[in-house]
């Protein structure tokens, strides 16, 4: 039957959109600071403590979670102490950012101690149930991480070199999409100090070549 206790709201993305814009506007004292300073927003304005934990993701495959009390986000120590993952770190801490600000009702009514008791809780939830937390978290971390505005201005220069590239890959009968985007989210995502796998998700999600009118089917 699933856990009933656990039934996060159905959000569209346009919501989630707001939600995150809201946090921004709250929480930066510039709104387009980039890259998004997401561990001081955690420790200094909600006072939330990152709490590395070793052999999280072994023991549980869960790389982090936040505390039911909501005083604790709960990393594995192997991503928070070591450089190579700053950026799935900082994504990690956004999207555990997006569960509080979205969910905390449903977590606090939730009474489990430590990463094993989450574990289990996960398991005995239902699936349809898990999606939609997670969903929401993702896109929440992703629009605070990579803002629209931001990624259209990065992006508007490129139009031509874009539509240049694409013409060039159709010729040689390589032309991909996803290909495509993931070219152009590693010239960028540095700006953002966030992977390139996220801001082609952003690239996508919020249309940015449909904005900008970067045409990629004239032959």
């Amino acid at each position: 039957m699933g856990n009933q206790l656990f039934r996060p709201k159905r959000l569209r993305y346009e919501e989630i959109w707001e939600i995150a814009e809201e946090f921004r506007k709250e929480h930066l004292a510039d709104i387009a600071e980039i890259p998004v300073p997401i561990e001081e927003i955690v420790e200094f304005k909600l006072h939330i403590e990152i709490v590395p934990q070793i052999s999280l993701k072994t023991s549980s495959d869960i790389e982090a979670f936040l505390s039911n009390d909501l005083k604790s986000i709960y990393v594995d120590s192997s991503i928070y102490f070591d450089d190579r993952y700053l950026q799935r770190l900082r994504f990690t801490l956004a999207h555990e950012i997006g569960h509080y600000v979205m969910h905390k009702d449903v977590i606090r009514a939730l009474h489990f101690n430590g990463y094993e008791d989450w574990s289990e809780f996960i398991k005995n939830t239902k699936e349809e149930d898990i999606e939609w937390f997670e969903r929401q978290a993702f896109e929440f971390a992703g629009r605070l991480m990579v803002p629209k505005e931001y990624l259209v201005n990065l992006i508007r220069p490129l139009k031509t070199e874009i539509e240049e590239y694409a013409e060039k890959l159709k010729k040689e009968a390589e032309f991909d999409m996803d290909y495509l985007l993931t070219g152009v989210a590693r010239k960028i995502c540095s700006h953002f100090n966030i992977s390139a796998d996220v801001v082609k998700i952003r690239i996508r999600k919020e249309k940015i070549f449909d904005i900008l009118d970067i045409n990629l089917y004239t032959s």
